[in-house]
């Protein structure tokens, strides 16, 4: 079965504001997704804010002991769409400014079957990074390519997640090693450029949810401050440029599928005791 309705994964961990913000942003769209949520060890007042949603397009809220790191919670997402059924990443940080943001990408989608995954980012994001994008028009549906995409709110057709299966649990370097796999299988990366998002973290003092949280009325972004302390992604990648490294001279078109965790089937050629290993170090 082809699905058009996607599943929608988003993960969590603490900026509780910021959460609060971008899930009501969320909930406005005038698309049809399935939601699901994965909270990861939160330490601040996440879980009683997640527990409360009551839209029907959420259809779990999976409240982890402790932080895995976000490739283990994100691949958890993963392992709920259905056979056929598309994938939306969402991050927490991402607030989207588009009710239709989602048919939207499906609109570039069906113009260009070329696409292996389509990626949206605030508008200042291409001249911040130097970023170059080549601009497509095709039957009146504009498009921007780019040798890389960013991972912060990306689009996959069923027929992308067939292929590479999910994020390396191994590597755990997210977007950097997926955009590698997907530009093996000859598909296009690129942006779609109808959306707006943007990335803003709410301060303590014009919070409008205080009412979820036990340290409000901070002179500081408490929830922010506290995620940025434990905060371990950019040290855990510095670590594992060599590693990358040797995946990418190893890995062909023949072997771009990774496995997961959470799906037994996907473990044909799974490094369980390298995972388990990068899971531990968030949580330590």
């Amino acid at each position: 079965m082809i699905y058009k309705k996607p599943a929608l994964g988003l993960v969590t961990w603490n900026r509780l504001g910021i959460t609060i913000q971008n899930l009501e942003l969320l909930l406005k769209s005038t698309d049809d997704f399935d939601l699901y949520i994965v909270d990861n060890g939160s330490t601040d007042d996440t879980s009683k804010y997640l527990e409360s949603l009551k839209d029907l397009r959420v259809k779990e809220v999976n409240l982890l002991d402790r932080n895995y790191g976000l490739i283990y919670a994100l691949n958890y997402t993963i392992s709920r769409r259905k056979p056929g059924q598309p994938f939306v990443n969402m991050d927490a940080d991402v607030s989207i400014h588009t009710p239709n943001f989602i048919s939207n990408c499906q609109k570039v989608i069906e113009a260009y079957p070329e696409i292996g995954v389509l990626g949206n980012a605030r508008p200042t994001y291409y001249e911040e990074r130097n970023v170059e994008y080549e601009e497509i028009i095709r039957d009146g549906v504009k498009f921007w390519k780019t040798p890389g995409v960013l991972g912060c709110l990306m689009y996959f057709p069923s027929e992308t997640l067939d292929r590479i299966g999910y994020f390396s649990e191994e590597l755990y370097l997210a977007d950097m090693e997926l955009a590698f796999r997907i530009n093996l299988m000859g598909k296009w990366l690129g942006f779609c450029p109808d959306n707006q998002v943007t990335y803003s973290q709410p301060s303590c003092s014009v919070c409008n949810h205080q009412g979820f949280c036990s340290k409000p009325n901070q002179e500081s972004i408490y929830c922010l401050e506290d995620y940025l302390k434990n905060y371990k992604h950019r040290e855990f990648a510095s670590q594992f440029a060599k590693k990358f490294a040797d995946f990418k001279s190893k890995t062909t078109v023949d072997n771009i599928y990774c496995g997961s965790i959470h799906d037994s089937s996907s473990q044909e050629n799974y490094d369980s005791a390298q995972a388990i290993a990068n899971f531990n170090y968030y949580s330590n």
